[in-house]
Parts: structure tokens; sequence; C-alpha cells
């Protein structure tokens, strides 16, 4: 009977699990995400230039393009979400979840709020810029 107290007990409470992190290594994680996100933003945009545009209002493939109205969307969902500062956003805000205060963080914009991610601009604001 006591083993299975004992059984019990051991089970409802468990091990306290930790986690260390050394902050110089999960900074490094950060800005490694960072600049494939960056990086992958800009290739984007190569990428789609003869391939999609606007027609009529809506961002989407040209013809004989090889891609979808729904691939050259989700391509420019992604660029305007990095370029329209939503991935700085969250690139600092990975540090802030972390335990950093926001006055450890370098290059911090003025625009920054932890409680307010900025909008992401919606498709048809790349039909603006053409």
């Amino acid at each position: 009977m006591r083993l299975l107290v004992c059984i019990l007990i051991l089970c409802t409470i468990g091990c306290a699990s930790r986690v260390v992190r050394d902050s110089r290594v999960y900074e490094t994680e950060v800005d490694f995400t960072n600049k494939i996100v960056t990086t992958s933003s800009k290739n984007l945009k190569l990428f789609w230039k003869g391939r999609c545009s606007c027609t009529s209002g809506k961002w989407g493939a040209l013809m004989g393009a090889g891609l979808t109205n729904a691939q050259c969307q989700e391509a420019g969902d992604i660029v305007l979400m990095v370029d329209g500062n939503r991935w700085k956003w969250h690139h600092i805000m990975a540090r802030v979840n972390a335990g950093w205060d926001v006055s450890e963080i370098k290059d911090v914009p003025s625009w920054f709020d932890p409680n307010s991610p900025p909008e992401i601009p919606p498709l048809s604001t790349l039909c603006e810029e053409e």
C-alpha cells in the first residue's frame, strides 16, 4: 500500500524540469532565423519579377508564368509580412519572450510595442507599388 501511495505521489508531483539556455547561443539562433527570413523575402521579390503582377487590381500570376495565383499571393503575403515590419516585431519578441528587457535589445524601432504587433498590409498594396 505504501509503495502504491509513493508511486502515485511521484507520478502527480513529477520532476521539476529546467531549461538552461546560453543567451549568446539563443541570440545566434534568433539572428540566424532572421537572416533566412529577410534573405528569402528579397529572393522572392526577384523570383516573382515577370511571373506575378497585378491584373484587374488583384495580385496573381501572369499568363504562362508557370505559377498559380495562389502561389503569387502566398509569396506576396510573405514579402509584405517581412517588409511591413511584422517580421521585425517577431524578431524582437523572440528575445522579449526569452526574458530580455527591451532596453537590452539593439536597434529597437520607435514604433515597437510588445503588446501590439503591426498589421500586415493587404495584398492590394503590392498593386500600388507597381
